[in-house]
């Protein structure tokens, strides 16, 4: 429901993002076209999203005799996704996502019939230490995949196929 001039920027804003994520770079006089908006609403929209470092804006190296064009193009690794694979009962896996879903680092740690929740947890933490290289990542939120039989009211884990999750509400530790 758009009613107020706020609510009309923000739905101008993800239509220039979404159209944005959907190309490899375009110009803002092409972009204007796509989303059906005036050029300077999308050109001062792109100039918003460069500031909050979503969107690149770089003057194009070829004239055409009048004002060179910048190509706008969409920032895949302004922010990321942790991805937590714990469907294997041997091992973890941990990867991070851009905002395009391409896998850009993963990492894999053994998991020990013997290790407790605590163990996991902190072999987890480790493994995202490294997964960062010390240089920790704006994340968007945690997508973790596991075997259970939860309870969608408590969020406990009623049946895994790792027995150490058994009636643990993983998102409370996660």
């Amino acid at each position: 429901n758009v009613s107020t001039n706020i609510d009309v920027k923000a739905v101008n804003a993800v239509k220039i993002y979404s159209a944005l994520r959907r190309s490899r770079g375009v110009s803002k006089s092409e972009l204007a076209h796509e989303v059906r908006l005036s050029f300077a609403s999308v050109s001062n929209m792109c100039t918003a999203l460069e500031k909050a470092g979503l969107v690149s804006v770089k003057e194009n190296s070829r004239s055409t005799g009048g004002r060179k064009a910048a190509k706008v193009s969409f920032y895949p690794d302004h922010a990321y996704t942790l991805a937590v694979d714990m469907h294997h009962t041997q091992h973890i896996y941990l990867g991070l996502l851009n905002l395009r879903k391409e896998l850009k680092k993963s990492i894999r740690f053994e998991v020990s019939e013997h290790d407790t929740l605590e163990m996991i947890l902190a072999h987890m933490k480790e493994a995202y230490i490294k997964l960062c290289n010390g240089d920790i990542p704006r994340l968007l939120g945690i997508s973790v995949g596991i075997s259970a039989v939860h309870d969608p009211n408590t969020g406990i884990l009623l049946q895994s196929s790792n027995p150490v999750f058994e009636r643990v509400q993983l998102s409370r530790y996660l």
